[in-house]
């Protein structure tokens, strides 16, 4: 559980930073998501949706590392390593 001791204040450090982009880009009802190496954008999200992503990711990959480093056994030659 000291995990979230990060979790919680990256939580809400970007669902701030997701506000006040959705703000900043109030006049947008698209935002890209991912582009080519290019610079193009690939694919669009609409803009709630897009800075919705933000938070969910930065807290939900920590998590999901954290469930998974605690749940799953180590491969054969890690055990040393737990």
């Amino acid at each position: 559980m000291a995990y979230l001791g990060v979790v919680i204040p990256v939580g809400v450090t970007t669902i701030v930073s997701a506000i006040l982009a959705n703000t900043r880009f109030r006049r947008e009802s698209r935002l890209p998501m991912q582009w080519w190496l290019d610079g193009r954008a690939t694919w669009t999200a609409p803009r709630l949706v897009a800075l919705a992503f933000i938070p969910v990711l930065a807290t939900g990959a920590p998590r999901a590392v954290a469930v998974l480093s605690q749940t799953l056994p180590p491969r054969a030659g890690q055990e040393a390593l737990v």
